[in-house]
């Protein structure tokens, strides 16, 4: 009893080493997919798709110039386009920062002031309706 009494911190020492190398070598060995969840992770995109409705929602997450009535390519794993297809709806959310381009060349960036999203479709160009920025 008195030697365990001098070297128990030798002892808990030891326990405690073993525990993590357990738990070390069933992490490692336990998951099979560890690679692919790691590379999943580092190679994430910049948008979201999501098809409910019967509709395909793509939603992003960085700055983009897309509009509707231009084509996104759907390419395959090898580099082939798979699919083309037209963005027909873009919808921003309401105080939303966007940049707008003008005809002139000026651009202007504000927070959408409207109090509803802003939904543009095919015939955006011919809107009548004013899109309200504020800046600032």
């Amino acid at each position: 009893m008195n030697k365990l009494k001098d070297h128990y911190e030798k002892l808990i020492f030891l326990i405690v080493i073993c525990m993590l190398g357990g738990l070390a070598f069933a992490v490692i060995f336990d998951d099979e997919n560890l690679v692919s969840k790691g590379a999943y992770f580092e190679e994430s995109l910049p948008y979201e798709i999501d098809n409910s409705d019967g509709k395909g929602k793509l939603s992003f997450f960085a700055k983009h110039s897309l509009m509707p009535g231009q084509i996104i390519s759907v390419l395959e794993e090898n580099g082939s386009v798979k699919d083309k297809i037209v963005i027909e709806e873009i919808v921003f959310k309401r105080r939303a920062t966007i940049e707008i381009a003008l005809t002139n060349g000026k651009r202007l960036e504000g927070q959408i002031a409207s109090q509803d999203d802003l939904r543009l479709g095919l015939e955006w160009k011919k809107l009548k309706q004013p899109i309200t920025l504020s800046q600032g």
